[in-house]
């Protein structure tokens, strides 16, 4: 089973809209959970609240700060998946049966912590797929510290070093991001910078993790 992880504020619509889109296009009788986390104070709360899928998937609480990085980490460390994918609100699934060519090409490596990477030809990890092991290893998904923006490419570089950054090919995903001009994305812009100084930062620690990684 796959888990689609993932945080929205301020945009039910899109959120829907991403929803509907990811489970049109998976394989027949998929096993599919969705997790997605909702800040308790969101004016649009009632908005999400209201869908048809909402008592399913979403998960409502404080707010963790700016950014989407710690609500991410929190549902994908609930996630029941052996699999588990972060969404975002600004997605667009293309590929027909995505999840059963994610699943068959992660499953050789069911018990190695692995990072697997989509939308072949793209230079920078978005919305990373990583497995059980990885999240059993490291205890999170994004570390605490980030707010949202360097967290996957904090766990791109820890997986390229230690050549545990797997591509699955024909599996595209588009993330729209610069689309939207609204308070999420303006927040995500604010704290690039402090993201940017904290990935610096973490560059020592990082070649330790990989070390470690590559050494299992």
């Amino acid at each position: 089973m796959i888990t689609l992880a993932g945080a929205s504020r301020g945009r039910p619509h899109h959120m829907a809209r991403v929803i509907d889109n990811a489970l049109e296009l998976a394989s027949k009788d998929s096993n599919i959970e969705i997790l997605i986390r909702l800040d308790e104070d969101d004016p649009a709360l009632p908005q999400y609240l209201e869908s048809r899928i909402g008592e399913r998937i979403y998960r409502v609480g404080p707010r963790l700060g700016r950014g989407a990085a710690r609500p991410i980490n929190e549902m994908a460390m609930q996630a029941s998946g052996d699999l588990v994918m972060q969404l975002s609100d600004d997605q667009e699934f293309i590929t027909p049966d995505w999840n059963t060519l994610i699943e068959n090409a992660a499953a050789p490596y069911e018990h190695i912590p692995t990072v697997f990477k989509l939308n072949e030809g793209r230079t920078k990890l978005e919305n990373p797929v990583v497995n059980r092991a990885w999240l059993r290893h490291f205890g999170h998904l994004y570390p605490a510290e980030f707010s949202h923006l360097y967290s996957d490419t904090y766990v791109e570089t820890i997986a390229t070093k230690a050549n545990r950054l797997i591509p699955i090919p024909g599996v595209t995903i588009l993330h729209h991001k610069m689309q939207y001009q609204d308070a999420t994305s303006s927040e995500a812009r604010i704290d690039a910078k402090a993201d940017f100084q904290k990935f610096i930062q973490f560059k020592d620690l990082m070649d330790a993790q990989a070390s470690e990684l590559a050494a299992l």
